[in-house]
C-alpha cells in the first residue's frame, strides 16, 4: 500500500470519526483538499474506502493490545488487554463507527468482523491453552465455550452502551463484568497471581483507575 492510499484512509477514518459515515465523496474530497479523481485512483468506490478505513481501525486497535502484551510475562497478564478491549470500545468513537456501520453498511460490517474475529479467537484461546497448562486456568474450562461467550458478552455491553457510558465509568463496567469473568476461569495459583497483576494492570491503564 503506497503512501497516498494510506495518507487518504487516515484522513478519512478522522473524518467519518467525527461526521459519519454518511460523509459524502465530495465533502471527503473537499475535506482531504485532493480531487475526487485522486481517491478513485485508489479506491474502486466509497464502499471500498470505508471498507479499508474500518479495517485500519480495527487493526490499530489490535497493535494497542498487541503493544500491552509486550508488558505481559504471564497467561493472565496476557488476558487483560484482550478483555478490557471489549469494555474500552463502548467508550470509545470505535463503537460509535462500528455500531453506524452494521446499519448503513452491512456486508462491510460483516466482512470485517469475519476478518479480525479469527485474529482474536486465535489469540484468546492460546492465552486459555498455556494458562491451563501452567496451572494458572482451571482444567476443565473449554477454549471453545469460552471463545462461544465472549461475542455475547460484547454484544450485551454494547446493547446496554448508552445505560452503561452514562451512568457508569469503565472502572466500574471491567470491575464488575470482566474481573469476576476472569476470576473465574482461575485455580487457586491463578487467583493469587490474579489479585497481584490487576493492580499492575491499572497502574498502566490510566482509565480504569
Amino acid at each position: 500500500m503506497n503512501d497516498t492510499k494510506k495518507d487518504i484512509i487516515k484522513r478519512t477514518l478522522s473524518l467519518v470519526i467525527e461526521r459519519g459515515l454518511k460523509t459524502s465523496m465530495d465533502e471527503i474530497a473537499q475535506s482531504l483538499c485532493v480531487s475526487k479523481r485522486t481517491i478513485y485512483e485508489h479506491f474502486e468506490n466509497k464502499d471500498d474506502l470505508i471498507y479499508h478505513c474500518i479495517d485500519s481501525m480495527i487493526e490499530e486497535g489490535f497493535e494497542g493490545i498487541n503493544e500491552m502484551l509486550l508488558k505481559t510475562s504471564n497467561p493472565i497478564e496476557e488476558l487483560f488487554p484482550i478483555l478490557h478491549e471489549n469494555v474500552r470500545q463502548i467508550y470509545g468513537h470505535r463503537f460509535k463507527i462500528l455500531d453506524e456501520l452494521k446499519r448503513i453498511y452491512p456486508a462491510i460490517h460483516e466482512a470485517c468482523l469475519v476478518k479480525h474475529k479469527e485474529q482474536y479467537y486465535s489469540r484468546l484461546k492460546d492465552v486459555i491453552s498455556r494458562g491451563k497448562k501452567e496451572g494458572l486456568f482451571r482444567k476443565d474450562i473449554h477454549e471453545e465455550i469460552i471463545i462461544f461467550y465472549m461475542p455475547i458478552i460484547s454484544t450485551a455491553l454494547s446493547s446496554q452502551k448508552i445505560t452503561l457510558s452514562e451512568n457508569y465509568s469503565m472502572k466500574d463496567v471491567f470491575s464488575n463484568i470482566m474481573v469476576p469473568f476472569m476470576r473465574g476461569m482461575l485455580t487457586e495459583k491463578g487467583v493469587v497471581i490474579f489479585d497481584k497483576i490487576i493492580t499492575k494492570f491499572k497502574k498502566y491503564t490510566p482509565e480504569l483507575q
